[in-house]
């Protein structure tokens, strides 16, 4: 009797986990729409020490379930000049089956700022990151990212953006 209580007990915690449990796969044909905001550090090329507001914007497409092409659109505030950068390239997901959802990322693109005359650079941003699934198609995210920008002199900023994004 006691080995039957045992295994009845032991399915029905089972099975009330499994009813609980929410499918948070995201993968191929899946799209995300995210955005997030942040103070940032820069340093180099004249503007060592500047702290910055960041605010971004991004878009991307599961083309496996591991891998997803992005791009993405920031827009960094700071005393004396704003910076706008423009980059594509891709976010490598792994452990997918829970509702975190780590990844790295790398993307290169272009960076501009105006501070009287208008200086443009090659930028270079990885970063790593992890979403939390609030809800089956929501999440709520931190990332920490290098960007560099790469001109006659390296300007450089590291920052952690947190967010959110919709998985569609």
């Amino acid at each position: 009797m006691k080995k039957l209580i045992t295994v009845v007990a032991v399915i029905a915690v089972f099975a009330c986990t499994n009813a609980n449990a929410t499918d948070y796969s995201v993968g191929k044909g899946n799209w995300l729409v995210g955005a997030a905001a942040d103070l940032s550090r820069i340093w180099g090329g004249g503007v060592a020490g500047r702290t910055t507001f960041n605010m971004n914007a991004e878009v991307g497409y599961f083309v496996w379930d591991w891998l997803m092409p992005e791009a993405k659109f920031e827009v960094d505030v700071t005393s004396g000049y704003n910076l706008e950068i423009f980059t594509a390239g891709a976010r490598a997901y792994w452990n997918k089956k829970t509702s975190l959802l780590p990844y790295a990322r790398l993307n290169v693109g272009v960076a501009s700022s105006a501070n009287g005359d208008r200086y443009t650079a090659f930028a270079l941003n990885p970063g790593i990151g992890l979403d939390y699934m609030i809800t089956k198609n929501v999440a709520i995210g931190i990332q920490a990212n290098y960007t560099a920008f790469i001109r006659s002199s390296t300007t450089s900023m590291f920052d952690f953006p947190v967010g959110f994004s919709i998985y569609f």
